[in-house]
Formats: structure tokens, C-alpha cells, sequence
């Protein structure tokens, strides 16, 4: 006799798959987080350098912020090179001009009320050569106006100072560390100049507002925890069709 409750579909509980769909939602669900999280820092990073670029500053700020327009003048004291610096696909070295900072005392450093003496400023990039040799002219003196860019210390896989090539070449920039080695305290910002100097190729310094990308990314990811979680129906549902068909056959 015909039953219609058997053609309900049940589900059939699999440990297994219910571990599977869960690890693999909750990976996904934290993925889509993660890049909605990118998308609003993108955005702010966007919003704050579009507002910081708008005035232009003839000191440096005693507090400086991302992406602040400033005007810095002095000797230049030394070079270091940055490495691993692309520029129009080609590989090469940002090259950093170590400023004597002229002008106000009150550039000084929060914490310790000592005053910041040099400041690094990104003059350009240069193709990779042989040696740490500067491809174009290094000026005696810099007038210039740029962009602060506040360094934060990359992932490195020894210690920077056992590289006998450290600071004249750089991997990332660690402006405490190379005061504590050099006796000297730096400014707690790169100037990267907007101002072509004696010849040298500009080092790009553009934010791109990347908010829908990462917005795109979330959607994505939320999707994909979709799509396990109609998996998971489909595969328990074919299941228990499967043991009733066996169970019918016994």
C-alpha cells in the first residue's frame, strides 16, 4: 500500500560529512570576514590620504599621519638602498637620502622629548646593478615637497644586522632600529617626494581604493560557504534515499 510519508526526505546524520560542512563553512565565513574587514581599512586608507593630501605642511608635523603633504629641506648625509623595488615590471632599489632636519625644535619624539635630528627621504627608484651604487646624481642639498609614509617593520627571516650589507641596503625599513645602530634619532616617517630630483625615476606612492575588490572577495567566499551548505542537503538527502532503497529491497 502506498505511503506518502515515505517520499518525505529525511536527512541522515554522518558525522563525517556534518565535520566536513562545518569546517569548511566556518573556513569560508572567516575568509569573508577577513576581506570585508580589508575592504573598510582600503576604504579609510583611501578616504585618509585623499583628506591629508589636500593641505600641503612647510615643517614636519610633530605627530605625522599616513599620507600627509610636507616640504622638507636640507643636507643630505647619507644613502641607503631598499631593495626588491619594482617599478614598470622591471626589478630594481628605492633609493633613501638621509636628511639633516633644520627648523623647529618642537619635532620631537613623544616618549623620550628628545629631538628627531634626521629625517629619510625617498628620492626614486633605480634599476638593480652591481654593488650599492647610485645610478643617477645624489644632491648635496634636497628641497622638496612629499608624502609621509609611516614604515612598519617587515616579516624578516634573520636578523637585519647580520646581513654585513645592513643599513647601507635595506629590506624593509626599521627607522627605531637603525637609530638605536647609527646613535641618531630619525623621524618616525618616510618622505617620499612627489618632485622628480636630478633625474631620478619617481618611486610610486599610490593608494588605489580597493574596497570592491575585497567586497567582492567576501560575497565570493560567502557563496562558496553556500554552496557546501547545499552539498551537505544534497548529499544526506541522496543518502537517505539510498537506505530506503535498501531497505525496501531487504
Amino acid at each position: 500500500m502506498f505511503n506518502p510519508k515515505e517520499k518525505r526526505p529525511r536527512f541522515v546524520v554522518n558525522v563525517a560529512i556534518i565535520l566536513f560542512t562545518l569546517s569548511a563553512v566556518s573556513l569560508c565565513i572567516a575568509l569573508s570576514v577577513w576581506q570585508w574587514q580589508r575592504a573598510q581599512a582600503a576604504d579609510q586608507r583611501f578616504e585618509l590620504m585623499s583628506k591629508n593630501s589636500l593641505e600641503v605642511m612647510d615643517e614636519l608635523p610633530a605627530y605625522p599621519e599616513q599620507y600627509q603633504s610636507v616640504k622638507i629641506s636640507g643636507s643630505v648625509e647619507n644613502v641607503y638602498f631598499l631593495d626588491n623595488r619594482s617599478n614598470d615590471h622591471r626589478a630594481g632599489r628605492e633609493v633613501l637620502v638621509e636628511v639633516l632636519i633644520e627648523g623647529s625644535a618642537d619635532i620631537k619624539d613623544a616618549s623620550s622629548g628628545a629631538r628627531y635630528d634626521r629625517a629619510l627621504v625617498n628620492i626614486g627608484w633605480q634599476p638593480r646593478n652591481e654593488g650599492l651604487v647610485p645610478t643617477y646624481t645624489i644632491p648635496e642639498m634636497i628641497s622638496v615637497q612629499g608624502t609621509l609614509k609611516i614604515p612598519s617593520a617587515g616579516f624578516m627571516l634573520q636578523d637585519p644586522q647580520l646581513d654585513p650589507n645592513w643599513p647601507r641596503l635595506m629590506q624593509s625599513i626599521d627607522l627605531p632600529l637603525l637609530s638605536r645602530v647609527q646613535s641618531t634619532l630619525y623621524y618616525p616617517a618616510v618622505i617620499y617626494s612627489a618632485e622628480p630630483v636630478l633625474g631620478w625615476p619617481i618611486a610610486t606612492l599610490a593608494v588605489e581604493n580597493k574596497y570592491m575588490m575585497h567586497m567582492g572577495y567576501c560575497i565570493q567566499w560567502l557563496l562558496l560557504a553556500a554552496v557546501f551548505v547545499i552539498f551537505f542537503i544534497k548529499v544526506s538527502v541522496t543518502r537517505n534515499q539510498h537506505d530506503n532503497q535498501q531497505t525496501m529491497a531487504v
